[in-house]
């Protein structure tokens, strides 16, 4: 069975089950989840009013014999036969009035909080009675009256009619008035009537229209990177102030706005702002929004107490340039159409799976009790549907001219720092749209003051003196003055000391440029890893070119794509090989150096130095990445970058120690950089390994037996393949991590097998930001998390994390990554309109450039940077 088939054989098999009920749709959905999660309160709606005033217990409990007497609904029970629900209202029921009395505690309000959050949160029978209320006296004249019932048998329109009707039974007892009160309609007739409407030829159209609206694809919110929801939720609630709420109420009656009613303009509104809020946060263009309607179309029906409330969704897609103003009015005309076909039945389990946001604007409220002042509270039960992630319940309950926010977070989708976010981001769209409906959405700024100071500021403050005028080839001739008789490079029992290896570097520069070699040249090296392979790298550098490794294990097809690409106008490529590999290269289209065979004449040529043929901003080396589209394309990476990634390099990974780097990985992936560079301008060392025929990837494990190397650069993929071995007595001291998400779990793992010894360095950077632009030491105690952080920015490097419209994201928002700094690629070889897709001009930094990752992330509470 596919998981597409799956929702709907439920669907069907849902069908049948409701068609032998007796419930309402609304109820029956309802039910269902209730059978999901038996023993959590989902569907606990409760009250409590706060009455100031004297009330006369006996009274009080008569008029609640009689509200019960005269309601079917609450009288009404939920039964189970042959696994189908049929609802039941029993001729009598039993109830009693729980009267309490916490008038003489120090706190009676703290005493009333503590009651009503542990009977709240009771689940009912549904076989039994589905409500439960309480008396409590707080003081001689303050008394609350609590009334919890569950919402398969009533709605919030309800609610006020249970309190009025109550109200109005107490006053005529207490009043002794002689004439009885109107007759309650029958929530039967209703549930007949909704059946029937289900029944209808009519009804046929509506469901086409919802099941066209369903038919789109939707992405879930992804709220603040969270996972999925469960049913215990959090509701925290915000009075937006009457002086919000008069102006949003003005903007309401304004031309353009204005639409049959008040409050469905108000509801437009507080439609509008979520969609804008959700795209703001999520990145997404087209959403669905749940929506309850009261579905009371007759007087009669607004009479009843009884579920009425049927659920369905707005679905709306904000575009780049939409505005406070034109997403209201996509918001007008759709929430028209939901009109024209909300029916009763029209509630569906499609529609409840169609969307995890949903908004209750709530238009009923509660007057005094019996003409004594009340104030009324809409308690939470800590629960909620599996698949809402947020709701928002709008209110002003008591009419006292503020609009209050409850906001009813998944605990499972939102912690505590992240409600609080989504809070404050509500609400600057909010604000926003008080102070300007014509603003685009795009343009609202959802960081704050702090925020925007440490994200854009503080994070990025990492200049650095750096050699910015020199190439990597000064550096490395520095160092080779300064330690001419050092090993430089060892490859088994060989060894090549720098001065040496400067020599030999000249050499071969010299023979390139006989051979053709022009400044700014790209010449390949397709070379299995020896002593040669630093030659001839560096002898292409002094010789003014830039150098392009190839692996040896590309397929044929690979090669010669990247050697044509390369190729100057005018000649082949020059292409620097070994004698056991020339066979193979001859089938290209180049200019093929052998480096054994050749090196005879190569040592005629004069070793002097050579004039500088390179600056700062030439190229240093070209690396073909394939991407996401499998085309190779070559990141040009300048001098510069490599010399500030180096020098950064140097004092974070040798630290002035002398340190042996080890090379064991292709010189296709940047990650070779740091192992070849780094030692060479510190004064340290690069012990070569060569893989064996037949054991690709598994060098490294030679690396860690062989016991040289102090300094190891490697993958998580490297390191799940030396887990096994004893890394305490392996001689490293550290290990560079990159390349790959780097579990925590993992780096647990090393750090126990080498017993703390080696101190392991998330390094995090795209070829594009030159090998790396993220630094993070690995701690045992603090990193908890998943994935290992990745840390800060190394020196003259920035990290933003950017909107689709690049525009700082807020703390907990998903985030697209972008770099900036001196370590930014040239861009991609030959590839004009790729490089102008990725590499786009620095808003924060004039006449610099930031280079789009394609990787997520986004900003913890703390100001870290989460990698995602």
């Amino acid at each position: 069975m596919t998981t597409a088939a799956q929702p709907v054989l439920q669907n069907q098999a849902d069908s049948e089950l409701l068609s032998k009920s007796n419930l309402t749709r609304s109820q029956f959905l309802m039910w269902l989840g209730q059978q999901i999660y038996p023993d959590a309160p989902l569907y606990n709606m409760a009250e409590v009013y706060t009455i100031n005033g004297v009330i006369d217990v006996a009274l009080f409990e008569r008029a609640l014999t009689q509200l019960v007497a005269e309601s079917d609904a609450l009288r009404t029970v939920i039964e189970t036969r042959d696994g189908v629900p049929q609802q039941r209202s029993l001729p009598s029921l039993a109830h009693d009035l729980e009267v309490l009395d916490f008038s003489a505690e120090a706190d009676p309000q703290a005493q009333l909080r503590a009651w009503i959050d542990r009977r709240t949160r009771r689940p009912f029978n549904l076989a039994q009675r589905l409500f439960a209320t309480a008396l409590i006296k707080l003081s001689a004249s303050q008394w609350a009256w609590y009334f919890n019932q569950h919402h398969i048998v009533t709605d919030v329109w309800s609610s006020v009619l249970i309190y009025q009707r109550q109200a109005e039974h107490y006053a005529q007892l207490r009043d002794q008035a002689a004439a009885a009160l109107a007759a309650l309609p029958s929530f039967a007739d209703y549930v007949t009537s909704e059946r029937a409407a289900r029944e209808s030829a009519d009804f046929a159209e509506v469901e086409s229209y919802w099941a066209e609206k369903l038919a789109a694809e939707t992405e879930s919110v992804t709220f603040y990177g969270a996972g999925q929801p469960g049913v215990q939720t959090t509701r925290i609630s915000l009075d937006l102030g009457v002086t919000r709420t008069d102006q949003l109420r003005a903007l309401a009656q304004r031309a353009g706005m204005r639409t049959l009613s008040t409050d469905l303009t108000l509801f437009n509104i507080f439609s509008m702002l979520v969609f804008a809020y959700l795209y703001r946060i999520s990145g997404h263009e087209l959403f669905r929004l749940g929506t309850p309607f009261h579905n009371r179309t007759t007087a009669a029906h607004k009479a009843m107490l009884g579920l009425f409330m049927e659920v369905a969704s707005l679905q709306v897609a904000v575009a780049v340039d939409d505005s406070f103003a034109s997403l209201l009015q996509k918001v007008t005309r759709e929430s028209f159409g939901a009109l024209r076909y909300m029916q009763p039945g029209i509630s569906t389990a499609e529609h409840n799976r169609a969307y995890d946001v949903l908004l209750n604007y709530i238009t009923v409220k509660f007057p005094d009790f019996a003409g004594m002042p009340a104030q009324t509270e809409w308690l939470h039960a800590g629960h909620g549907d599996s698949n809402h992630k947020l709701r928002l319940q709008v209110h002003d309950l008591n009419a006292a001219g503020s609009f209050q926010l409850d906001f009813d977070f998944n605990d499972s989708v939102f912690d505590g720092p992240q409600q609080q976010s989504a809070i404050r981001h509500f609400l600057q769209m909010f604000d926003s749209f008080l102070a300007d409906p014509d603003r685009l959405i795009r343009e609202i700024d959802l960081l704050s003051g702090a925020e925007r100071q440490h994200f854009i500021e503080n994070f990025n403050a990492t200049d650095a003196t750096y050699p910015a005028a020199n190439t990597i080839i000064d550096l490395f001739e520095a160092q080779a003055h300064k330690t001419p008789d050092h090993v430089a490079a060892a490859f088994g029992a060989e060894t090549l000391i720098y001065g040496e290896l400067n020599h030999r570097a000249d050499q071969l520069a010299q023979h390139l440029i006989v051979e053709g070699v022009q400044p700014g040249d790209l010449v390949a090296l397709c070379l299995e890893h020896g002593l040669e392979t630093l030659v001839a790298i560096l002898g292409v550098l002094k010789a003014g070119a830039a150098y392009v490794p190839l692996d040896p294990a590309y397929p044929d097809e690979r090669l010669a794509a990247i050697l044509a690409d390369i190729a100057p106008h005018t000649r082949s490529p020059v292409l620097i090989t070994q004698p056991w590999l020339a066979d193979r290269m001859t089938a290209q289209a180049a200019q093929i150096i052998a480096l054994t065979p050749d090196w005879q004449t190569i040592r005629q040529a004069p070793a002097t130095p050579l004039d500088r043929r390179m600056g700062a901003d030439d190229r240093a080396y070209v690396i073909y990445t394939s991407g996401s589209t499998g085309t190779p394309k070559g990141v040009e990476i300048s001098h510069r970058s490599l010399v500030n990634y180096v020098t950064w390099a140097a004092a974070q990974f040798d630290r002035g120690e002398g340190c042996a780097f080890a090379l064991y990985s292709s010189l296709a992936f940047d990650l070779t950089v740091t192992s070849i560079f780094t030692p060479l301008v510190a004064g340290g060392q690069v012990v070569i390994y060569r893989e064996a025929a037949g054991t690709r990837g598994l060098a490294i494990r030679d690396v860690i037996a062989d016991g040289r190397a102090q300094v190891v650069k490697l993958t998580p993929a490297h390191l799940a393949l030396i887990r096994d071995m004893d890394l305490a007595e392996a001689g490293v001291k550290r290990f560079i991590v990159g390349g790959e998400d780097f579990k925590t779990d993992l780096a647990r793992t090393i750090w126990a097998r080498a017993e703390g010894r080696i101190e392991l360095l998330n390094e995090y950077g795209p070829t594009e930001a030159t090998v790396g632009c993220m630094l993070h030491r690995f701690d045992i105690e603090a990193d908890t998390a998943q994935s290992v952080p990745i840390g800060t920015p190394i020196a003259n490097a920035q990290i933003y994390v950017l909107d689709r419209h690049q525009r700082p994201v807020p703390t907990g928002v998903i985030g697209e990554l972008y770099i900036g700094g001196v370590g930014v690629a040239r861009g991609y070889w030959q590839r004009p309109d790729l490089t102008a897709e990725r590499f786009l001009s620095n808003p924060f930094a004039p006449d610099t450039r930031l280079y789009r990752t394609g990787d997520l992330a986004r900003w913890t509470l703390e100001g870290r940077l989460e990698f995602l």
